[in-house]
């Protein structure tokens, strides 16, 4: 139920509108701005008669999942035991849906290589290669999952 049981319908109104104003409000805006020391500074309001620039702040990370089937003209053989796929991850220690992804190999016990792209230079190297825009890249076998969710994961792992 999404309302507290004990609210009147009301008070549930005032309760949805209060949550409404509360999301609007998470959402603000971002300011850089430099003080007289020359110390760059990050804040949700500027400062007052100081020259503010307005910052866009964008995340990488997939906001939703994409399986890209291999480009591999060769028919790839299908593999009877899913543990016998090769899965391969570049990901980051920042990275949520990164974290969900690995809790997720260690709780069904699927092996897997990671390739951090913030602690190695050959990583980042190939995650540019392949025209990556956010994390996770999930390799099966030849199978790209951009993002990760579980349905997904076992829709192209389990089959």
């Amino acid at each position: 139920m999404l309302y507290p049981e004990y609210l009147t319908a009301s008070k549930q109104y005032l309760f949805a509108l209060g949550i409404l104003l509360f999301c609007h409000s998470v959402g603000a805006d971002i300011f850089k701005w430099v003080d007289a020391d020359g110390d760059v500074h990050f804040t949700d309001s500027p400062p007052k008669d100081t020259k503010t620039k307005k910052v866009t702040v964008k995340i990488n990370s997939y906001e939703f999942v994409k399986v890209v089937p291999s480009k591999n003209k060769v028919a790839t053989i299908k593999k009877a035991n899913p543990q016998d796929k090769n899965i391969t991850m570049y990901s980051a220690q920042w990275c949520g849906v990164c974290r969900k992804a690995k809790r997720y190999f260690k709780k069904k016990g699927i092996a897997y290589k990671e390739y951090d792209i913030d602690k190695s230079k050959e990583a980042k190297l190939k995650y540019k290669e392949l025209n990556a825009r956010g994390i996770p890249v999930i390799f099966i076998d030849d199978t790209r999952l951009n993002g990760f969710s579980i349905a997904q994961f076992e829709q192209v792992y389990y089959h």
